[in-house]
């Protein structure tokens, strides 16, 4: 998956969108699948490693499909302390 992130314009709310592209998944069953495990992954590690304030932009691979759901949180978790990390705040 891939993580972006960028300063709100909206106060101290976070928000968080999700993108699925019919390059990577052109099945809408897909899609929809990844789509539904990011939100659910995006539960979890939110709570912890997301700011407020932010907006992130979490888009979907092809790993995303078939990966285990721990791995996959650890993956967004590592992602979201690395932005922060870097200065994105």
């Amino acid at each position: 998956m891939i993580v972006q992130c960028a300063p709100s314009d909206v106060g101290g709310t976070m928000r968080v969108g999700f993108t699925v592209t019919k390059k990577q998944f052109p099945r809408a069953v897909d899609r929809n699948r990844v789509k539904r495990r990011l939100r659910a992954v995006a539960k979890a590690a939110f709570l912890t490693s997301g700011k407020p304030g932010h907006d992130y932009v979490v888009i979907g691979r092809k790993d995303a499909l078939d990966k285990e759901f721990t791995l996959l949180t650890g993956d967004l978790s590592w992602c979201l302390k690395k932005i922060h990390a870097d200065g994105a705040d």
